[in-house]
């Protein structure tokens, strides 16, 4: 299958990415989730309260999920649980940034609309 071929290339390049940088795989996935998120911003010209810029980051992390699910009987990688667990550490941080800004922008917003409601009318 496909996806097992690819498993048995990507496996090899994310254990190495680990080892050069010396960081867990709990800290690359949360440092790539962020990166991704700015990095999708950045080229789709999106502000981080847009929910299409998070897409492409899920989008990435499941494909990438999906293929550690594909990679031979007996890795760690493929389990669902280890899954779910890459999956939360991508995704957290880059969802409370969207949240974040999504809330400044409306407490932006309201608050306009609040002024724009108190400057009397000639």
């Amino acid at each position: 299958m496909i996806l097992t071929k690819i498993a048995d290339v990507w496996g090899p390049i994310k254990t190495g990415f680990e080892d050069s940088l010396g960081l867990s795989a709990d800290a690359i996935h949360i440092h790539v989730g962020v990166a991704l998120l700015l990095f999708f911003a950045w080229v789709t010209r999106r502000p981080l309260h847009d929910w299409r810029p998070w897409l492409m980051v899920f989008v990435v992390e499941l494909a990438n999920e999906i293929i550690d699910m594909n990679q031979k009987a007996g890795s760690i990688e493929n389990n669902w649980h280890a899954s779910r667990h890459d999956l939360l550490n991508t995704m957290f941080i880059p969802t409370l940034l969207v949240l974040y800004y999504g809330f400044m922008r409306w407490q932006q917003h309201t608050a306009t609309a609040a002024q724009a409601m108190e400057i009397p009318a000639e």
